[in-house]
């Protein structure tokens, strides 16, 4: 499982060396001030349809300028519906991958800013 997400971290690395180093290393470093922006303005664009709790957050991830969600949804006419919403404010949602689970949807989305942002 450590070497999944290492290799998700460091994707050119050949082999795993001291993942916990690396990892706090990368963590140490902070966020560049324009990856900071795309991160709080993913993040705030997100929250507004949460506000009507339809949805709630299992995991998030940031990297690359790429926020990647798994969230829980009510059904499947929710998710379309944050979607769009997502969309109209020119984020650029891709769908990893969706299933349910009893009788709610979870989905992995990968956001990031469209081109003109």
């Amino acid at each position: 499982k450590i070497a999944v997400v290492y290799r998700q971290f460091f994707p050119a690395a050949q082999q795993v060396i001291s993942p916990k180093f690396r990892i706090g290393q990368l963590l140490a470093s902070g966020l560049t001030r324009s990856e900071s922006k795309t991160l709080w303005y993913l993040l705030d664009t997100l929250a507004r349809p949460f506000h009507q709790g339809q949805f709630s957050l299992e995991q998030f991830r940031f990297q690359n300028q790429m926020l990647t969600i798994t969230l829980v949804s009510q059904n499947f006419a929710a998710l379309e519906t944050l979607q769009l919403a997502l969309q109209h404010a020119k984020v650029k949602v891709t769908q990893l991958d969706t299933s349910t689970q009893e009788h709610q949807v979870v989905a992995i989305l990968e956001l990031s800013l469209g081109a003109s942002q």
